[in-house]
């Protein structure tokens, strides 16, 4: 029995060390400035969740695919990570999610001239939002039972339905909107607008799939990792790299 325990724990060892040396399956999804396969270095929470993980110790393949590809990918096991997600109560059942590394401030564009406004839910009764498939806006946006959502796979095409006048608003993360008008629809910026008060706050977390082994020390070295990043500056200039005013503290 002693050679067949030895043999057993010999064979163990060697497939712990091949799960150690595998590297995390993380997906991403576009969503510039934080996703951006046409940018240097691939947005900014690509840098930051690259640079976290090596620093946990992790070995990391980064694919970028579309959201409801990334989400089901994870939640099915292709996929380990995604590296950039928001929480809700329906994703925590099968994902898990780390502390908040960003924080996305959601916000309205409109067109100019039109006296369209955001102050509560009520001013959304309805009014036709555009809005990204399969995304966690949470409250109190998902309680304007009376806002009438018309989803889309990228914001670029909610802008662009708003200045053909096929809806009145789009509601997205502001950074988002404010790289989109800049990079893709310079011509429109006089006649868009962005309205002042943000209708939530939401962090941005990785989220590890439940059925990936390890999952919570994945997260928990991920966790210290972004603190230890956060103490010695390193996060601070990846944001101010990419321009983005949206630290989490």
């Amino acid at each position: 029995m002693r050679p067949l325990s030895l043999i057993s724990l010999l064979m163990f060892g060697c497939l712990s060390l091949n799960l150690q040396a595998a590297p995390l399956q993380v997906a991403a999804s576009t969503w510039p400035p934080y996703v951006d396969e046409s940018a240097a270095r691939r947005g900014a929470a690509v840098v930051i969740v690259e640079q976290a993980l090596k620093r946990a110790g992790f070995d990391v393949n980064m694919v970028v695919d579309i959201w409801p590809r990334s989400l089901e990918g994870t939640r099915s096991g292709v996929y380990d990570v995604i590296a950039a997600a928001w929480y809700s109560e329906a994703r925590n059942k099968e994902l898990a999610f780390s502390r908040p590394f960003l924080k996305n401030h959601l916000k309205f564009v409109v067109l100019k001239g039109r006296g369209l406004k955001y102050e509560s839910t009520q001013d959304l009764e309805g009014k036709m939002i555009g809005t990204i498939r399969d995304y966690a806006y949470g409250e109190p946006f998902d309680s304007a039972r009376l806002a009438i959502r018309v989803p889309a796979n990228h914001v670029i095409q909610n802008l662009r339905r708003l200045v053909l006048g096929q809806i009145d608003m789009v509601l997205a993360d502001e950074q988002e909107i404010r790289y989109t008008i800049r990079t893709f629809m310079a011509d429109q910026t006089s006649s868009l607008e962005l309205l002042p008060t943000s209708i939530s706050s939401n962090g941005l977390h990785i989220a590890v799939s439940r059925a990936t082994p390890g999952y919570e020390h994945i997260l928990q070295r991920f966790d210290d990792a972004i603190d230890s990043m956060r103490e010695d500056g390193s996060l601070q200039r990846i944001i101010d790299e990419y321009e983005i005013s949206s630290v989490c503290c």
